[in-house]
């Protein structure tokens, strides 16, 4: 595992001491994971707010919280969080209530030892996707907000997470497409999203097939053919007054 990668957490609560023994010997050769014991549903909640586990392991028969309840104040907690619940007492009408209040699946003591192995490694994978899609979506509601782009489609985040690789890159875009559909929210998206949005931006109207010279230091004249309703972004290598690199974005729209 990498080092700056954070162990999967399990906690598993029952107030029969060794049954969390025997389980914590099966489950941490089973499963890569660090195990938490606690015997009650209130410890339990205060590791779920503090130790943030991936998974619970919870007995449905508990003195202080039963299993159900402490399943629902985990979901409300952190909804990631896969919950199994276990017991001694399962009947049909438990099982089916547990899932539909969200555990993640329902097992009758005694269980066997492979198969709750398997669920809890499974469980610690749901967990991570749910994470990772979380923090997905996160970020790219942070970058859509450094954007002009209105609303939060799967092809528009989509979209700009495109474009923020772009905005990575040294490559020259060409961003091409009809009068009105955010040619230059596009363009203007890649240079927020770029390493250095400090360098300047010019936009400039121009006519269908138009040669555009571009402002430079020295002798030498950058010139550009912008034809149709193509916008333009230009990315200069070299600043002649620090001779550092830099990059600056050129917009090239077609006057109506």
């Amino acid at each position: 595992m990498p080092q700056d990668q954070k162990a999967t957490r399990l906690l598993i609560v029952d107030d029969e001491q060794d049954l969390l023994n025997l389980l914590k010997k099966v489950l941490s050769k089973k499963c890569d994971c660090d195990i938490a014991l606690v015997t009650s549903s209130l410890e339990a909640l205060e590791l779920v707010k503090h130790w943030q586990p991936d998974v619970v392991l919870t007995d449905i028969i508990m003195p202080d919280m039963d299993g159900l309840q402490l399943l629902q104040s985990i979901h409300v907690i952190d909804p990631t969080i896969s919950t199994i619940i276990m017991t001694g007492y399962g009947t049909i009408e438990i099982a089916v209530q547990a899932l539909k209040d969200g555990a993640y699946d329902f097992f009758e003591k005694p269980f066997d030892n492979y198969k709750i192995s398997r669920v809890v490694r499974r469980a610690l994978e749901r967990t991570q996707l749910l994470r990772d899609n979380l923090l997905l979506q996160q970020r790219l509601t942070d970058k859509a907000q450094l954007t002009g782009f209105i609303g939060n489609s799967p092809p528009l985040r989509r979209a700009i997470d495109l474009l923020s690789r772009l905005g990575q890159s040294d490559a020259t875009v060409l961003i091409r497409g009809e009068s009105g559909t955010g040619k230059e929210v596009a363009a203007r998206t890649i240079h927020a999203m770029s390493k250095k949005t400090i360098s300047p931006v010019f936009k400039q109207g121009v006519n269908a097939h138009s040669i555009v010279t571009l402002p430079s230091k020295g002798h030498r004249k950058k010139f550009l053919v912008v034809s149709g309703s193509a916008f333009m972004i230009c990315r200069l290598e070299f600043d002649y007054e620090t001779g550092r690199r830099r990059k600056s974005m050129y917009f090239f729209g077609q006057h109506r």
